[in-house]
């Protein structure tokens, strides 16, 4: 089994003046990207939840995935992770 390994979804939204990335579970943690750039936009998506969580952390805080989302990773296999 993995130890410190979590999943957390993202929500990309395609507007006209770029993409904005919002993870649900993390408040605040919200990367954004230019416009039909979605490689870039993945880049700072994982940048973000990266430096987030790791800010968390050091707080000794760990985000727990909301009711919806420990669903939808049980259902995807990823109990462990949990």
């Amino acid at each position: 089994m993995l130890k410190n390994r979590y999943a957390y979804p993202a929500i990309f939204s395609y507007d006209d003046d770029g993409i904005s990335i919002e993870f649900p579970d993390l408040p605040g943690c919200c990367p954004c990207a230019d416009k039909d750039d979605t490689d870039m936009a993945i880049r700072n998506a994982r940048e973000a939840l990266g430096l987030h969580t790791f800010r968390l952390l050091s707080l000794v805080l760990k985000p727990l995935p909301c009711q919806l989302n420990r669903e939808l990773m049980k259902n995807l296999g990823l109990q462990q992770w949990l």
